[in-house]
């Protein structure tokens, strides 16, 4: 069984797609480690929204390829909003990556791994520009919050056009998820000890 480093940056938003990753990948051929110097493959899940948030992102891929050499890292995979808005930039100044995801490619990432893992030969690869794909279920998310709380994300995306904000270039026009899959996921938690919802979206007021 392979060891995940996981490292996830960013917003409550974000934090769920991370959720959403783990509990696709852990179990019979990837088991969780705190310990990313004892990972067989890290995943960077990056936030690309302000200045100080595209250092830290960029510092974390730095961090994290060091162990390609220093650690046992054998993938180094980095998704998220920095890799949606600089995917090729990041490819060409930071070798080590292996594989490079955007925000709509999470579902795919297990299939490019088990890809990844039958090849011979490391092949730099980039994804973010293919079809988007998503998750048919939130509930089978491995919870990174406090036992009795839990983030709901009810949405995705942004349909203003300010001027400020990058938000619509990186995550899309605004989808509501559906209200009954919204509640199933509540309930779906509820049953297992988590008392507290916070309710999350790019926009909660569409």
């Amino acid at each position: 069984m392979q060891k995940l480093g996981m490292v996830s940056l960013g917003c409550p938003k974000n934090a769920v797609d991370t959720e959403l990753v783990l509990g696709d990948l852990l179990g019979d051929e990837y088991e969780i480690t705190s310990d990313q110097k004892e990972a067989d493959v890290i995943i960077v899940n990056t936030c690309g929204f302000i200045e100080s948030s595209k250092k830290e992102s960029i510092d974390a891929i730095l961090e994290m390829s060091a162990l390609k050499t220093e650690g046992k890292c054998k993938k180094l995979v980095v998704t998220g909003c920095l890799s949606e808005r600089y995917s090729d930039e990041l490819l060409k100044e930071i070798p080590e990556i292996d594989h490079m995801l955007g925000v709509n490619q999470y579902p795919r990432l297990k299939q490019i791994l088990e890809e990844s893992n039958s090849q011979k030969k490391n092949t730099s690869t980039n994804h973010v520009h293919e079809p988007a794909e998503y998750f048919e279920s939130y509930m089978n998310r491995v919870l990174t919050t406090p036992f009795y709380s839990s983030y709901l994300k009810i949405g995705e995306g942004c349909s203003n056009k300010c001027a400020f904000c990058i938000i619509p270039k990186i995550r899309g026009q605004f989808r509501s998820r559906l209200p009954e899959s919204i509640i199933a996921e509540a309930e779906h938690f509820a049953l297992q000890g988590v008392k507290e919802f916070n309710l999350i979206s790019q926009d909660t007021t569409m």
